[in-house]
């Protein structure tokens, strides 16, 4: 998809009347980012570029100040630049072996209802954070069933290669359901990058402090005979349960997402069968022993049932596929990491093999491998390579009374509920001139002046804006490609301002930034909150077109809950 400047409303100039314009959609358009307009002029301005208006070269601001004033001469080359494919890769330097993502969703994204904005905002501001990574960041994109568009606006996905981060578009359901319950079960189409060797899912509200390349490196060793200190899949234990959903590693093979998908299947058709939503002692399809459980961060009562936050969907789905499927995966609990893999089920000698007479492999069975000790605290990278050294990888306090975690939870941190600094709750008690005070203040734009991480998701999200030039231009002028030119200008002279300069700027900047953010008014997710079985329902209904009335409802979901509560295996 490409920007047409014929049809294309940018920056508050004339309307068009396209069928774009119908819908309301132009009212979401801003200027191209500045990395684009320069990229017509053909290269990244110096300080000391030449604005000699007598002989305008090709690189100079007056040539693209000139350009800009004439939509038709950079119609190819903008439409060229801003074009977004589904399989490209982001310009960073390359595993020489080895090929990682971090990968993050965004679905139900209706261009009318700009509510999926601030994932969006905060996957640019993560993409920040992950500038120096040697992975690609990859948003997946589902768009929701009654946008009047199947892709992004071209200057969302403009925004989003100006950060380097690659889409990939996901295809709507084929059942025509679309709740938060299928979103959640969206996020394992990273089974499908076989392109990858490793896939860190984060969910859209997480943002990274830093890069989390240490994880990839531990599981994913540069040659075959260094020993992984990771294995293949890596989870997390979070407060009340046993793999957190919205921060997990992969590894991809071929036709894992069908495997998963079979899987899927085969506990809706036991539903109907049995009438009973779900299990809590054999879960996806296993029951937990006492030996292989570990509850969560936070200790729960010893009942070894699945019966946790997301256990019927993808966190009890992932915890099932790493854990009890694949058996191999890392669980990270607190400062351990539990590394579990498998053996045969029947004892095997000398004579005897790891398959039964007539070839077929003997069941296995999990076990704890071994138990690792605060084992990220002893690396971190040099100039690209893993050595041994203590390191504090994020720059702000992640416990909730200040303490510092350990990795890899320190090094993000997961915006619940109405704490999402994008929403306007949050917004009202953002000041951005007091924010910039105290971080410029500090002698250079550390993050030591930050008191929480919205206020550093805030003040990198400010300096994005500013970069990729997302709000209206600071210099009014009916003609828009003039007033894009005029702020590239000034933007070029910044390089060398003074103190005074620099807060004059800012001056100009801040309050059309807070008034473009605000004005927004992000509501919350259409596709959010929690999933529920009655979701699971509508699905499973649209899926097989069978009824679901003889399937238990929430009052007898929790009376069975209370007395199965009650169970102990030993």
């Amino acid at each position: 998809m490409t920007i047409d400047l014929t049809t294309t409303s940018i920056g508050g100039g004339d309307k068009s009347s396209s069928a774009q314009s119908s819908h309301g959609i132009d009212q979401y358009y801003g200027y191209l980012p500045i990395q684009l307009l320069r990229q017509v002029a053909g290269e990244y301005f110096p300080p000391t570029t030449t604005t000699d208006s007598s002989n305008p070269s090709s690189s100079s601001p007056v040539m693209v100040a000139a350009t800009l004033q004439h939509p038709s001469k950079l119609t190819s080359v903008v439409s060229t630049a801003v074009s977004t494919t589904t399989t490209s890769t982001i310009k960073r330097k390359p595993s020489r072996h080895r090929k990682w993502a971090y990968a993050y969703l965004m679905a139900g994204v209706n261009v009318l209802h700009p509510g999926y904005r601030g994932i969006l905002y905060n996957v640019l501001v993560s993409a920040e954070f992950l500038k120096n990574s040697r992975a690609d960041v990859v948003l997946m994109v589902q768009m929701a069933h009654n946008s009047p568009l199947d892709r992004l606006l071209p200057i969302e996905q403009a925004w989003l290669e100006a950060m380097n981060v690659t889409i990939k578009y996901l295809d709507l359901p084929d059942h025509g359901v679309q709740n938060f319950y299928t979103v959640q079960l969206e996020k394992f189409h990273i089974l499908e990058w076989t392109e990858y060797s490793r896939v860190l899912f984060m969910d859209g509200d997480v943002l990274p402090f830093c890069d989390m390349d240490y994880l990839f490196e531990l599981s994913d060793p540069p040659t075959v005979t260094t020993d992984p200190l990771l294995k293949q899949n890596l989870i997390i234990a979070w407060t009340l349960e046993p793999a957190h959903g919205g921060f997990f590693m992969l590894t991809p093979n071929e036709g894992d997402f069908q495997e998963l998908e079979d899987i899927v299947r085969r506990r809706e058709d036991q539903v109907h069968e049995t009438g009973i939503l779900f299990d809590e002692k054999l879960g996806w399809g296993h029951a937990i022993e006492h030996r292989g459980w570990r509850a969560a961060i936070v200790p729960r009562t010893n009942t070894f049932l699945w019966d946790w936050h997301g256990d019927f969907v993808d966190q009890g789905l992932l915890y099932y596929w790493t854990k009890y499927h694949k058996q191999d995966v890392s669980i990270v609990i607190n400062n351990e990491v539990e590394n579990w893999t498998s053996k045969p089920l029947r004892p095997t000698n000398n004579n005897e093999t790891t398959s039964h007479h007539d070839g077929t492999l003997l069941p296995r069975e999990i076990f704890l491998e071994r138990t690792l000790q605060q084992p990220f605290d002893e690396f971190t990278f040099v100039k690209g390579k893993l050595v041994s050294r203590p390191r504090r990888y994020s720059q702000v306090q992640t416990g909730s009374r200040g303490e510092q975690w350990d990795a890899p939870y320190r090094d993000f941190i997961h915006f619940s509920g109405k704490f999402k600094p994008w929403l306007e709750e949050t917004q009202q008690k953002m000041d951005l001139d007091d924010i910039v005070n105290r971080t410029w203040n500090s002698g250079t734009e550390t993050l030591d002046a930050l008191r929480s991480p919205q206020e550093l998701w805030y003040y990198t999200f400010w300096k994005i804006h500013q970069r990729l030039h997302m709000g209206d231009s600071p210099m009014k002028s009916s003609n828009p490609f003039h007033s894009a030119a005029a702020s590239i200008t000034m933007r070029l002279s910044n390089n060398q301002q003074t103190v005074a300069q620099r807060w004059k700027t800012f001056a100009m900047y801040a309050p059309l930034f807070q008034v473009d953010i605000r004005n927004l008014s992000i509501p919350k997710l259409a596709l959010g909150g929690y999933p529920t079985y009655n979701m699971m329902k509508d699905v499973m209904k649209a899926r097989t077109g069978r009824s679901t009335d003889h399937i238990e409802g929430w009052k007898e979901i929790e009376n069975r809950k209370k007395a199965q509560r009650k169970y102990k295996p030993f």
